[in-house]
């Protein structure tokens, strides 16, 4: 996208920001942190004024933290919320020996601070994949009641470690995968993958559904672990939001998957209507050699397993790809005359 962006725009310049690089004819300017004067400021923001002994220990914080907004302004937000001595905070933000990872270790500062609770929701919102996360999948990810986990996102939501969207909650990227790995452990992903596999079916069409992203990381997770029941369900249960809303894309990559799932299981319906649904795909997208050995394949499986169905509908398909075009229309001089035609 940031490629497309700068040849659109070859007259203007592009600014884009990444941990990694997006755009390969350009310059590259690597950011450092910010001024100890700046970080300190920052620092204050969350944490209230500083006073003059306070302030080495806040300038060594900020150091520590290479002068990283997001870290800073975590490690202060919960060092107010949880009264935290600013000498002890400056202990736990240490860089580990030849390792400088300021997000990392602003993590281990917050890390101390939270109740098993609040680190367990941290870890929930991790986990399934997407950007947001509602109540109702937190309470099955970490088996506790709705009430319960909204008291603990209040509470960090209140330290600035998790973000309301109403009706959903979210985790900044930068901590994400830092509270995968601390927190979320296999339980937790299983639950969170059995969640998404029974909501596949209740993708809203009309949009994109926010559990898209969730529903979809649930799939590659049964993918990754060859649990093959499971891939082909959640694929029959999203296809129809897949289809509807144009990720044709997703739906390709996913029918790809179910199709394999079917071969592994010796599930000859599952492949039958796996080829055909990629014969549509292929169709839409002009492939007729492809759409054609897809549609003749599942063709084969219908009538070895004596589906009508599945082969009245394939064959349609067929009729549709292979049928000649129609004929132009006629041109105006070889139009006949008649009330209201050119004579």
């Amino acid at each position: 996208l940031a490629e497309a962006l700068t040849g659109a725009l070859p007259h203007c310049a592009v600014l884009v920001a990444g941990s990694d690089q997006q755009v390969w004819q350009a310059v590259g300017i690597p950011l450092g942190g910010l001024l100890w004067t700046h970080a300190v400021a920052l620092f204050e923001r969350s944490w209230g004024p500083v006073s003059p002994q306070d302030r080495p220990a806040v300038e060594a914080i900020c150091q520590a933290l290479n002068g990283i907004p997001l870290s800073i302004l975590k490690t202060a937000t919960i060092a107010r919320d949880r009264r935290l001595p600013l000498d002890h905070v400056h202990q736990q933000v240490q860089p580990r020996v030849g390792k400088l990872d300021p997000l990392g270790q602003a993590f281990g500062a917050i890390a101390s601070a939270l109740s098993e609770g609040e680190r367990l929701v941290l870890g929930a919102l991790a986990v399934p994949g997407g950007k947001t996360v509602g109540v109702e999948a937190l309470s099955a990810i970490v088996n506790l009641l709705p009430d319960k986990i909204t008291q603990y996102l209040n509470r960090l939501q209140k330290m600035g470690l998790c973000r309301a969207n109403s009706p959903r909650y979210s985790l900044d990227d930068g901590f994400r995968p830092y509270a995968r790995y601390h927190w979320a452990d296999e339980e937790m992903r299983e639950r969170a993958a059995n969640y998404y596999l029974r909501k596949a079916g209740d993708l809203r069409a009309h949009s994109k559904d926010p559990d898209e992203e969730n529903v979809m990381a649930a799939l590659s997770y049964f993918y990754r672990r060859k649990r093959w029941k499971e891939v082909i369900q959640i694929v029959r249960a999203a296809e129809r939001y897949l289809a509807t809303t144009g990720r044709w894309g997703q739906w390709r990559k996913r029918l790809n998957h179910a199709w394999q799932a079917a071969r592994e299981l010796g599930d000859r319906a599952t492949e039958a209507w796996a080829q055909n649904q990629l014969g549509i795909i292929a169709m839409g997208l002009g492939d007729t050699g492809a759409a054609t050995a897809l549609f003749k394949g599942a063709l084969n499986i219908w009538q070895v397993l004596g589906d009508q169905t599945g082969m009245t509908i394939t064959r349609w398909n067929l009729q549709i790809l292979l049928s000649p075009p129609p004929p132009p229309p006629p041109s105006k001089a070889e139009s006949p005359t008649g009330p209201g035609g050119v004579s």
